[in-house]
């Protein structure tokens, strides 16, 4: 099972160009896609429903969209007839097979006098991956503000998260016991959905190595099960390799590590790879992958 992370920066690549197509054949050989920064009816984008794009140019994978900012973009004709569009932003899960339920989850947000910040929010999702058990998948985006200033804010936000994954079995799942209310089946046929032990947290955390975010997911446990970064889980150190390029004669580095996909400690033995795609030029940020073996 290949999983693959990308802040996608509303497909605005390095030379400026915005390029949906240029997206869909970075991540089209993924099992499980999860992408930060898709948005709908944006003027900088084109007015473009990129969910929508991103479904036509992905035809082979189940995708849900779910958005955390969302703000009217409507129009009205002369005859009064009102065009309903929503200008909205958020994250985006594609996956080559069904995707059992989904719930979305706006994190919390501080006001701030002397700087822009918006909401941001975590999809989650339950999936069966052939040849292992249901995995949920949440794929999030963390408060962008800068690291002195807003690790509290990211570590309020990893608070709700992980709380999340905490009430897995006192929520359950989409919906649970008898089928029916009265005379109506609400299950449609449908046996209750699972709400799994085992967890992927993907996405665009906006934290290094090092800071108090990451130092929370790695000695945090989700349901019991302890995190583990995919990255590390490989031998690897977490501040080798980047997924956001720095001018280096200015910054003097390359770049820093802002993208993330930490999984369970069950799922951590499994994973056999993992690497960074330095090539793709599609946005600001680049892709992480990792790939995950069957069950033993």
């Amino acid at each position: 099972m290949r999983i693959v992370t990308y802040n996608i920066q509303y497909s605005r690549g390095r030379d400026g160009v915005f390029n949906l197509a240029r997206i869909a054949d970075t991540v089209r050989d993924a099992d499980v896609v999860g992408l930060q920064e898709v948005e709908r009816f944006w003027q900088r984008s084109g007015m473009t429903d990129q969910p929508a794009e991103l479904m036509s140019l992905l035809p082979t994978h189940h995708a849900v969209f779910g958005c955390y900012f969302d703000m009217d973009a409507s129009s009205v004709s002369e005859d009064g007839t009102v065009h309903n569009r929503r200008r909205q932003f958020g994250n985006m899960l594609l996956r080559r097979w069904p995707i059992q339920w989904v719930r979305q989850h706006p994190l919390p947000k501080p006001h701030y006098d002397d700087e822009f910040n918006m909401h941001q929010g975590a999809l989650e999702a339950v999936i069966a991956p052939p040849g292992r058990a249901p995995v949920r998948i949440i794929v999030l985006h963390l408060a962008y503000i800068s690291m002195e200033k807003g690790d509290a804010e990211r570590l309020a936000q990893l608070d709700h998260v992980l709380g999340i994954l905490d009430r897995r079995t006192g929520e359950g799942a989409a919906w649970s016991g008898p089928n029916g209310i009265g005379e109506d089946d609400w299950s449609e046929g449908q046996a209750s959905p699972d709400n799994p032990e085992s967890a992927v947290l993907l996405g665009d955390f906006n934290m290094v190595p090092g800071s108090a975010p990451y130092v929370k997911m790695i000695t945090s446990q989700a349901g019991g099960l302890a995190l583990v970064d995919s990255w590390k889980a490989l031998g690897n150190r977490a501040r080798d390799g980047f997924t956001y390029p720095l001018d280096e004669e200015r910054y003097g580095r390359p770049g820093i590590k802002l993208d993330y996909i930490f999984v369970t400690e069950n799922l951590a033995r499994d994973i056999s790879s993992a690497w960074i795609d330095n090539e793709a030029d599609g946005s600001d940020h680049q892709p992480y992958w990792i790939e995950i073996g069957n069950e033993n």
